[in-house]
């Protein structure tokens, strides 16, 4: 992980005034970083939530297929917890397509991507 003093170097050699600062800045705080870097760290969450969220998912899906249909409100309950479930599943799905660019090196707003 990158230390005070490396984050203070980096700032000092690319003050960061506008976007391409900041770039410089983040690739000099990867550059001086020690251990698991920022997209290591954001695989591992990514896949420790995507692995709970389908549990849950699944466990809620077994729940209404084996509830009767005379229990409105457990249904309703159980298909609120479905479809917030698959609200998080569509936003890791965007997170790890994200990562993926992080991890190429590739920028989506740069102009060799348009």
């Amino acid at each position: 992980m990158a230390t005070k003093q490396a984050i203070a170097e980096c700032k000092t050699k690319n003050k960061p005034t506008n976007l391409s600062g900041r770039h410089s800045l983040v690739l000099g705080l990867r550059a001086k970083a020690s251990g698991p870097s920022v997209t290591d760290l954001a695989l591992s969450y990514d896949h420790a939530i995507n692995n709970s969220l389908a549990s849950i998912l699944g466990n809620t899906q077994l729940l209404l297929h084996a509830t009767p249909h005379g229990n409105a409100d457990c249904t309703r309950k159980l298909m609120q917890i479905e479809t917030e479930a698959k609200k998080i599943q569509g936003a890791l799905s965007k997170l790890a397509s994200l990562i993926e660019l992080l991890a190429d090196g590739s920028n989506p707003n740069s102009e060799q991507s348009k």
